[in-house]
């Protein structure tokens, strides 16, 4: 009994110490009730310094052009049924670069379109022209005087067509009557009769069968397919000439800070690492575009795209300290950031050289050592000074 006792009163000492703890445990000074009651300290928000641009990164798709394109016109009506020349060929003069209705046509280099059909004893500045394509092409007129359709200028032709395979077309001339002149006799002497005319065929080139370039060489960039019908309000050919550029066409706004310039890295045609500056920004508000021209010196291929990014699209003339606009506090007419330090955060004045989309490059001023890449400044301060 005496240590069934004993184990009781044990128990009983346990739940009364339990129970007085529990008691006390739910009491408070009213000092403790009121720290309580407090709001927790803040912590400080912040955000790192880095160097690098102010302004984003750029990317864009651009098409490989050369420095100039145009279309040729077509110099007659009918199906195309040949064609000898691909996108990217270089067209020289005196080429045929297709065939229309079976016949060849010739590029030739010239300031215009020829406006008739030409034979031996025409004269004019369209003969003069004509001439001077021909000797362009490799085919002297010999001793023809100068916009004077003479022999030489007809076997100047005669070599043309013959060295594509074909021969210069004939075309049915009327003669002159026998007999002198005013003499209506016919042939066999007998008068009262009047003499037949004769007709003979005579070689002659037909503007149909010239294209007249302004410049050539040139280089092909689309040309009629076979079977296609054309007139003379169709275009034949688009040519191009000139050192390849690298254009773009981006919607107005969306260029970003892009200025010219800017060196944007790619990947070349040859699968190597190509490089392309900006040499040309122009706007087109009426088509709400802007159009950015680019020089490379590396592979592309004309017509291709390729995709240019640019980490320092502005051009800026090298990396910036880089810190939140938030993180700067103007008050009295300077700048400062508060520097995280040992004790907490350092003043230091600094000189906004440029804000962006939330970021500003800035400098250090008043003799302070730049804080270094990493350095974590307060950011959203509300101007109370170093903490």
């Amino acid at each position: 009994m005496s240590v069934r006792r004993g184990i009781i009163s044990v128990l009983v000492l346990v739940l009364a110490c339990g129970a007085s703890w529990m008691a006390a445990s739910r009491l408070e000074s009213p000092d403790q009730v009121a720290a309580r009651a407090l709001a927790p300290e803040p912590v400080p928000v912040t955000a790192a310094l880095r160097h690098g641009f102010v302004h984003p990164p750029v990317t864009m798709q651009v098409t490989a052009e050369l420095d100039r394109t145009w279309s040729v016109g077509s110099p007659t009506e009918g199906v195309v049924t040949a064609v000898g020349v691909a996108p990217g060929d270089e067209l020289l003069a005196g080429q045929v670069p297709l065939r229309v209705n079976g016949r060849p046509v010739f590029a030739l280099p010239g300031p215009f379109a020829l406006y008739r059909d030409m034979r031996v004893g025409d004269e004019g500045d369209d003969v003069a022209a004509l001439q001077s394509a021909l000797g362009a092409a490799g085919f002297g007129v010999g001793r023809d005087r100068e916009g004077v359709f003479g022999n030489g200028t007809l076997q100047a032709l005669t070599r043309l067509y013959r060295s594509a395979g074909h021969a210069l077309p004939m075309a049915e001339e009327l003669g002159t009557r026998g007999g002198a002149p005013g003499d209506d006799r016919a042939s066999d002497g007998s008068a009262g009769a009047e003499a037949p005319v004769p007709v003979r065929e005579v070689p002659f080139l037909p503007r149909a069968e010239v294209l007249m370039v302004d410049e050539l060489p040139a280089v092909v960039q689309s040309v009629g397919a076979v079977g296609l019908t054309v007139s003379t309000e169709d275009d034949l050919l688009r040519l191009g000439s000139g050192p390849t550029a690298l254009v773009a066409e981006l919607p107005v706004g969306s260029s970003g800070g892009l200025g010219v310039g800017a060196s944007g890295a790619f990947t070349a045609a040859d699968d190597g690492p190509g490089a392309a500056q900006v040499i040309a920004i122009d706007p087109a508000p009426e088509a709400g575009i802007v159009r950015v021209r680019l020089h490379t010196p590396d592979a592309v291929t004309v017509g291709a795209s390729y995709v240019l990014t640019f980490d320092n699209p502005a051009a800026e003339p090298s990396a910036r300290l880089l810190a939140p606009v938030s993180a700067v506090v103007d008050r009295g007419g300077r700048s400062y950031l508060y520097v995280r330090s040992r004790g907490g955060f350092e003043e230091i004045e600094v000189v906004v050289q440029e804000a962006v989309g939330g970021l500003a490059a800035i400098k250090v001023v008043g003799g302070v050592v730049e804080p270094l890449e990493g350095t974590m400044v307060r950011v959203g301060d509300d101007g109370v000074g170093p903490q």
